[in-house]
């Protein structure tokens, strides 16, 4: 890896020293899916990031005869919470954390 490749993933390299997850793949072959390393060289036919952490999402679910069915998705439990006293006050409501895939 030349000097300028190593200053472009450094902060891959400071996390991985820190404990952090990297993922790898191969360079030009964006198709391909990114998979956790653990004894990395940082190679130059590699590309690398740390890997992210899942998004939650909230879904609103209302009792519908004896089924629960979503109604709603939200990015934060407070708009959740919101959307479920001000639309489904009356009906039967629960709120689920769904955590998203992360693989691309």
């Amino acid at each position: 890896m030349t000097r300028g490749e190593l200053i472009n993933n450094w902060d891959c390299v400071v996390a991985f020293k820190e404990g952090k997850t990297i993922q790898f793949r191969t360079k030009n072959q964006s198709n391909l899916r990114w998979i956790d390393g653990e004894n990395l060289g940082f190679q130059k036919e590699y590309e690398y990031r740390i890997k992210p952490k899942p998004k939650t999402y909230y879904i609103l679910w209302t009792m519908s005869g004896a089924v629960w069915k979503p109604c709603t998705t939200w990015d934060t439990r407070k708009l959740a919470e919101e959307e479920q006293r001000k639309y489904y006050s009356e009906v039967p409501t629960k709120i689920t954390e769904v955590l998203e895939p992360i693989d691309d």
